[in-house]
């Protein structure tokens, strides 16, 4: 299997990809577990917004909503972050 890059479009063997966005291929680093913690968060955040303090600052929380619907988180590629297993697999198979 040739690796992974940004100049082929992903095939079904390669679910890794979430979607292209300005020509750039974004590569799924989010994991289920993360997925789930941040669908949560997310849900608890907006909640904010309509009981308890009633504060506008609680649609922040649609930010993990939209990483966890996508699977792509921007700070998780700054700082070099994967918890996605399925890119790890991909990996290990791309090196044999």
């Amino acid at each position: 299997m040739t690796p992974v890059n940004a100049a082929r479009p992903p095939t079904g063997e390669d679910e890794t990809y979430a979607l292209t966005l300005m020509g750039m291929a974004i590569v799924k680093n989010v994991g289920t577990v993360d997925r789930l913690l941040r669908l949560v968060a997310g849900l608890a955040l907006i909640a904010l917004v309509f009981v308890g303090p009633q504060t506008p600052w609680g649609w922040i929380g649609v930010v993990p909503l939209l990483t966890a619907a996508i699977g792509f988180c921007p700070a998780y590629r700054l700082f070099g972050i994967n918890t996605c297993k399925i890119d790890s697999k991909i990996d290990a198979r791309s090196k044999s």
